[in-house]
């Protein structure tokens, strides 16, 4: 995508959002509107709707990181608002509206609040322990709780004891809280659950398409049974070209890589990935800025990185490139080689049982001794 389409794009999102509020009618009441807002940007800018979908839920999440640093209001004069909010009848979903912020960020601020003011066996207040390690702590205690009681729909009266004590009731306080994860359509473990979700698809499509186009590959699954940290999506047994680019890795990306994604996996993934296997691609199925002025894809490519919206239906397999993978993984890809010869040969044997004709030649696979 272009950076002027680009620009159009999130100019178009981030009005609909400041005339309607990160919060305002969320859930069924604010879906339909923000789905015809995405189809009309997608018939404007001649794009799909996927895109912009994908566009738009990294913007917002862009506006709520603004929104929180502009408006930062202490923990515990949110939960001293909630807990009045509680009494008058307002849920957590509206209070959200009032904070110009999105239902599930002010329901972790809330929770957070009343772990600040539990009882201390709630978070460790030891003095050898350092702010940053309560943080950390009360943090992913939150996340837990947000998990937990999503997933199995208990009280949140049973294990927080909180609730109680600052006459919260816990089944109110589970329904708010329930109420702001289902509400909001851009953080929390339902939206991280359907993105998980959309990763794998475009994984397994991309798993499948190598296989049709006969390129062999070790999974990231068997990578992570060889214990190395950072695996890409595949990791190729036999080489190959795309757009004249010599690849030995391959990366799936199902979203969409403005210039904050694009550098940030850069530096947590591509570069090591250059490092330890060699060239390689990455699919930005949701498409990608190509001529951002902060990003020089011409430059990724010489440092060994094509950048791509999909892969091409035709590539070209290079059996004569030395196989660039990590020396653990030689085991397990002389096995896969031994298998592909064997189902070869077996397959051989009953084309001529059958007295049927013999394929075309294959080129010669790699060495990989």
């Amino acid at each position: 995508m272009k950076l002027v389409v680009y620009v159009r794009v999130v100019a178009a999102i981030n009005q609909w959002v400041e005339s309607r509020g990160t919060a305002a009618d969320p859930g069924p009441a604010r879906a339909t509107p923000l789905i015809e807002m995405l189809l009309g940007v997608a018939e404007t800018e001649a794009t799909s709707f996927e895109v912009v979908r994908s566009i738009y839920s990294q913007e917002m999440k862009t506006i709520t990181k603004r929104n929180r640093t502009r408006k930062k209001v202490a923990k515990n004069v949110v939960v001293r608002e909630y807990l009045q909010c509680a009494q008058d009848g307002m849920t957590m979903v509206e209070l959200a509206v009032d904070h110009s912020t999105t239902p599930y960020t002010l329901a972790c601020s809330i929770l957070e609040g009343l772990l600040d003011l539990a009882h201390p066996t709630v978070i460790a207040r030891e003095a050898e322990i350092s702010k940053k390690a309560k943080f950390s702590r009360r943090r992913d205690l939150v996340k837990d709780l947000m998990s937990t009681y999503f997933a199995d729909g208990a009280p949140m009266a049973g294990t927080f004891p909180v609730a109680s004590e600052f006459k919260v009731d816990g089944w109110r306080l589970h329904q708010d809280v329930v109420e702001c994860i289902l509400a909001d359509d851009t953080t929390g473990p339902l939206v991280d659950r359907i993105r998980h979700t959309v990763g794998l698809e475009y994984e397994y499509r991309l798993q499948e398409q190598l296989r049709q186009l006969n390129v062999s590959f070790l999974s990231e699954d068997i990578q992570k049974t060889n214990r190395h940290v950072r695996t890409p999506d595949c990791a190729l047994i036999t080489p190959m070209e795309v757009h004249g680019h010599l690849c030995h890795w391959v990366e799936s990306k199902a979203s969409f890589g403005d210039t904050d994604t694009l550098n940030s996996n850069y530096k947590d993934q591509f570069h090591s990935y250059v490092e330890r296997v060699g060239p390689g691609v990455v699919i930005y199925w949701f498409d990608f800025v190509e001529d951002h002025p902060d990003v020089d894809l011409g430059e990724w490519r010489d440092r060994g990185i094509l950048v791509v919206s999909s892969l091409p239906d035709e590539v070209v397999p290079r059996p004569d490139v030395p196989v660039q993978l990590p020396a653990s993984f030689t085991d397990q890809t002389r096995m896969l080689k031994s298998r592909a010869d064997e189902s070869s040969s077996a397959t051989a044997s009953l084309r001529r049982a059958a007295s049927l004709p013999e394929p075309p030649a294959a080129p010669a696979q790699a060495n990989l001794s």
